[in-house]
């Protein structure tokens, strides 16, 4: 599922026009890199994405920031910054930055500190020139630097081993078929348009830009189950990995290889509530019980008290104590409450707060 994204090359709202390469300017590092984080799941076709459905099911939004310069591709500083405070300023959640350079520029670093202020939790490959060389935005604070690991879960021999990095992933390695399928060791997502077979396919790919998209797809998963900031969603992942190497930090795996099961065990301190009350002024007076919403999506109100209604949904995802930017809300109005203390069958559609929207107390 995509929401609308943007061009900075050619300024205007079609993101899917990339850099060319060997297979046609279809063959997408974007549209690989997505399909980890949140290619459909549970169809029987293809692969199945990190992120892949239910009450905080992940919406990406493609922003390209990449364009051919002397037979090259790159992202200039000046759109990836653009790019960065355009999705923080539409409430994104989770930037994933699959890319990599060697210069520092503190107007890059002023982006990510803007946009971790609003609450983006902010992932970047770490690189794939196998030294300690310093990265960005890898090595930019407040962003999560991630290494490859290989099939063995061993450190990939391309990736970056430098001081900033904060996790690793899996990033494959297309040289080798260790597991004796017959195919390579890569990472296998999406690709986009063969020009020569004529449709869309798959693809076994290699790189931190590979690992990345596997932490920005569970930080995701952590966001949709509760854990709310970046600070924690970072936390959670950083105290579950499995450590590769020595205890603890290491250069080569930052604090270790991250574990999804282990993470999504982390108490969730915000879940989403559902309750029945009523709006005015900018206050929200309950008049229930304000119950958790299941995975599904289903909830089951107790303590309504009779009357004609409001029903709101809500997940604090700042943890802030009020209905504001970034939270996932929604309300149905005109409900009819009747005698037996439940309220159920009532469908809410939630979606994210805008930014200055003004906030609403929920005394």
């Amino acid at each position: 599922v995509t929401v609308q994204g943007y061009d900075f090359i050619e300024n205007d709202t079609n993101p899917q026009e990339g850099c060319p390469d060997e297979l046609g300017p279809g063959a997408s590092h974007g549209t690989h890199v997505a399909g980890t984080v949140a290619a459909a799941t549970n169809n029987g076709v293809g692969v199945a994405g990190v992120n892949w459905g239910g009450p905080g099911k992940t919406r990406i939004m493609p922003l390209r920031v990449f364009e051919m310069s002397g037979g090259n591709c790159v992202a200039y500083t000046d759109k990836t910054i653009s790019a960065i405070l355009y999705a923080a300023d539409r409430t994104a959640r989770v930037i994933n930055m699959s890319l990599s350079g060697s210069n520092y520029s503190q107007a890059y670093q002023d982006a990510i500190t803007y946009a971790y202020n609003t609450g983006v939790v902010i992932v970047a490959a770490a690189g794939n020139r196998n030294s300690d060389e310093l990265r960005y935005p890898a090595c930019y604070t407040n962003v999560i630097s991630v290494a490859a690991t290989d099939y063995l879960n061993n450190r990939a021999y391309y990736s970056s081993y430098h001081t900033c990095n904060a996790l690793s992933a899996p990033g494959g390695d297309i040289t080798v078929d260790r597991s004796g399928d017959g195919y390579s060791d890569g990472v296998l997502s999406l690709y986009g348009y063969h020009p020569t077979y004529g449709y869309n396919y798959y693809a076994f790919w290699q790189g931190t830009s590979m690992a990345a998209p596997h932490v920005a797809g569970l930080a995701a998963l952590l966001i949709s189950k509760g854990v709310t900031g970046p600070a924690s969603v970072y936390n959670a992942m950083r105290t579950t990995a499995t450590d590769r190497g020595a205890t603890g930090w290491d250069q080569y795996y930052g604090w270790g290889l991250i574990n999804a099961a282990a993470a999504l065990g982390v108490t969730a301190p915000n879940p989403m509530r559902a309750f029945s009350g009523s709006l005015s002024g900018g206050v929200i007076t309950t008049a229930s019980d304000r119950v958790v919403v299941n995975s599904n999506g289903t909830f089951l109100i107790t303590n309504a008290l009779i009357g004609t209604r409001s029903v709101f949904a809500w997940q604090d995802t700042n943890g802030n104590g009020v209905i504001d930017a970034s939270d996932l809300y929604g309300r149905v109005d005109g409900v009819t409450v009747n005698s037996g203390a439940t309220t159920t069958g009532v469908v809410v559609v939630v979606s994210e707060v805008p930014l200055g929207t003004t906030p609403v107390t929920v005394p």
